[in-house]
């Protein structure tokens, strides 16, 4: 299906089970495109997992620049040159993070995500028939504002579950 959640404490080995998934992803042809709800989680999945991880908020910052640009070109009739040129350079730059029915997006921390990010991300991947990959620890916190959206979505895929911490060998 289009919807694949993953959960587990931290520590279970979140990171190193996407790792060989991600690659195998890119090996078939998969564009993954790494977000999450905060910049220094969005490093971290860079280090884990080798992609350019970036925040939800730039994403969404960019899919706007780009409907601006595709809006002014779609106008029709005659447009200012440089308005033509500025408009042309915006959709080249923010085309990367359209989304493709090859696309994978790998949301991670996704009980952190509001239910208006994942609204709109939802309805992005759903007009092309992209897939949503969402890491989570059901033991953390929530988002902030809305009710926990990935909790609900539990509800229709069947999401494996890491139980055993690794990080942590040493008995305390």
């Amino acid at each position: 299906g289009q919807l694949k959640i993953l959960k587990g404490r931290a520590g279970t080995g979140k990171s190193t089970v996407l790792r060989p998934v991600v690659s195998a992803l890119q090996s078939k042809g998969y564009d993954v495109k790494a977000m999450t709800f905060q910049g220094k989680i969005a490093d971290s999945m860079e280090g884990d997992l080798g992609l350019n991880a970036r925040t939800i908020d730039s994403y969404i910052y960019s899919w706007s620049e780009y409907d601006k640009a595709a809006e002014t070109l779609g106008r029709g009739g005659l447009l200012d040159l440089e308005v033509q040129k500025d408009a042309r350079k915006n959709l080249d730059k923010y085309q990367k993070d359209q989304f493709t029915a090859k696309s994978v997006i790998v949301i991670d921390e996704g009980s952190l995500v509001s239910h208006s990010h994942y609204e709109l991300i939802l309805s992005k991947i759903e007009k092309v028939g992209a897939k949503l990959l969402i890491v989570k620890d059901d033991a953390q916190n929530k988002a902030i504002h809305g009710a926990d959206i990935s909790a609900a979505m539990d509800n229709y895929t069947d999401s494996p579950a890491l139980k055993t911490v690794q990080r942590q060998r040493e008995p305390w």
